[in-house]
């Protein structure tokens, strides 16, 4: 079925079991692309820090959700779900091994995690519902550390340029559970000596 509403569009993108990554139907996110409806026109636009940028409008919200349906199919990250960061290949290999005994498809990459020690994070992603297949994965190969290093990896991400990492002081980093291995970051105090 092809969405022709934003309310469509959204049971597609959970039904899915796409992440939050485009903001539709009030999902909101802190950068990236969205659908609204301003009343007589719809905009398909870009928000990063705040600043929203529309980038084309539509007269109607069948034509909008058909151009935003298209754009997000092809989104090759949109239905990505990140399973691993593990500091070792033999964590990463071990991952690959149990989702090809369970015929289920992954994408996995090494990202450089920090360069003093030089130090790399294997990551390891399942697309669209087999997320929903492989929560035992999740609890057994994404330890407690792990959620440490891939919420301060991403903390690293949401502050350069703001605030230099050295007085950047978080008490606490929190990994909730979310819903479809998504890392939500909980930042409890900001406690920074200069």
């Amino acid at each position: 079925m092809i969405p022709t509403t934003i309310d469509e569009l959204l049971k597609w993108l959970r039904s899915n079991c796409y992440a939050d990554n485009y903001a539709v139907g009030g999902i909101m996110i802190d950068e990236g692309y969205g659908l609204d409806d301003n009343g007589s026109v719809y905009s398909w636009y870009y928000t990063e820090r705040g600043q929203r940028q529309d980038l084309k409008s539509f007269p109607d919200e069948k034509a909008a959700v058909a151009y935003a349906f298209n754009v997000i199919r092809a989104d090759r990250y949109a239905n990505r779900h990140m399973i691993g960061f593990v500091a070792s290949t033999d964590e990463r290999d071990h991952l690959r091994t149990e989702l090809a005994s369970r015929n289920i498809n992954y994408f996995d990459d090494v990202i450089l995690y920090s360069n003093d020690p030089p130090q790399n994070r294997y990551r390891v992603f399942v697309f669209g519902c087999d997320i929903l297949k492989v929560n035992d994965l999740i609890k057994r190969h994404v330890n407690q550390q792990n959620y440490i290093d891939a919420s301060n990896y991403l903390v690293q991400r949401m502050f350069a340029g703001y605030i230099a990492l050295r007085k950047l002081c978080v008490s606490s980093l929190v990994y909730p559970g979310a819903p479809l291995g998504r890392i939500n970051i909980t930042i409890t105090q900001f406690n920074c000596a200069t």
